[in-house]
């Protein structure tokens, strides 16, 4: 079997890749936007920046891993359908693409949790990634094994095999919670093992809490900047934007949507796990939304400690190479 890995995280804000064989991982960082080529804009000298351009299970020719806001007329897809997407394929597609090998022996990515508890759900995911595909005209890639996880498990592989307390990897439980745009996922690990009763989704997740950042900004500005855009600033990290004309500080307005949406979240999160009555010796952040649930996590979690890990966005996908590796 060929020995490099690919650890996949298709998120729908973001998409982490980490290629290579043991020893020798490369990674990257993609905006989840994707559509038509015809979709994209101009310059003003009439050229069309392609990004990285894919081809479609159809057979179009898209452009994937760019910035939505790019994307003219696009709509995200906000579905528990996301995998059988269009979208998803492009990305997936993009992913290949930029990883650059043409066969890969293993690939490693996840679902959400109540998804990943879905046998045939995981099954025809991994049948869909498996086999040879065609990423453009001179470039077919050849995938020979997939595995399916749910995607915080990810986040855990790579705490698990950085961290120094072996002794808690080994016998603690730990609760991983994964805030992405479409649903907040959480597992609980002990020993290694997944404690599916303790392990689940929900909605109220960054979508949440980049449109109260947009309402926020209509309230005090009279004017909106867009969820997408939020969005944008969020991956970049900028803190400030124009907003008709005029400079505006939008760091502290995420922060107090962020303030006002994720404590009920994680509260919520909390109800559903009234029935493990133990408790928890660590609770690990990894996502894109894990800087902003970091506060919200210590509130309502005050008797466990809250770890936010390293370069948050890309936890799972390193952590999915790892556990190929």
């Amino acid at each position: 079997m060929n020995n490099v890995v690919v650890g996949l995280d298709i998120g729908y804000s973001n998409v982490g890749v980490v290629s290579g064989p043991p020893g020798r991982p490369q990674a990257y960082c993609m905006p989840a936007g994707a559509g038509s080529i015809k979709l994209l804009p101009r310059s003003l000298r009439g050229t069309l920046d392609t990004g990285y351009m894919v081809t479609t299970a159809q057979g179009d020719a898209w452009v994937a891993g760019v910035e939505p806001d790019r994307l003219q007329g696009w709509s995200r897809d906000l579905h528990e359908d996301y995998p059988s997407s269009d979208t998803y394929r492009a990305l997936f597609h993009a992913a290949l693409l930029r990883a650059g090998h043409r066969t890969i022996g293993h690939l490693i990515t996840g679902l959400p949790v109540t998804q990943y508890l879905d046998a045939e759900r995981r099954d025809r995911l991994a049948d869909a990634l498996k086999g040879t595909h065609r990423i453009s005209d001179d470039f077919e890639v050849t995938v020979e094994n997939v595995s399916v996880l749910p995607q915080p498990a990810g986040g855990y592989m790579d705490y698990a095999t950085t961290t120094a307390d072996i002794e808690l990897v080994e016998a603690g439980r730990i609760l991983i919670i994964d805030p992405g745009f479409y649903s907040v996922d959480w597992v609980a690990i002990q020993g290694g093992e997944i404690r599916h009763a303790a392990s689940g989704s929900s909605v109220k997740a960054m979508s949440v809490l980049l449109a109260a950042a947009d309402d926020l900004l209509n309230e005090r500005y009279g004017r909106r900047f867009g969820v997408q855009r939020i969005e944008q600033v969020i991956r970049e990290g900028r803190d400030n934007v124009l907003l008709a004309g005029e400079k505006v500080a939008i760091g502290p307005v995420i922060r107090q949507a962020a303030a006002d949406t994720t404590t009920g979240a994680l509260r919520e999160l909390r109800q559903s796990l009234r029935g493990d009555t133990t408790g928890f010796d660590l609770l690990l952040l990894v996502g894109g939304g894990a800087v902003y649930y970091e506060e919200a996590a210590r509130e309502v979690f005050p008797d466990t400690r809250v770890h936010k890990i390293q370069d948050p966005v890309n936890a799972n996908a390193r952590g999915f190479w790892t556990l190929g590796t």
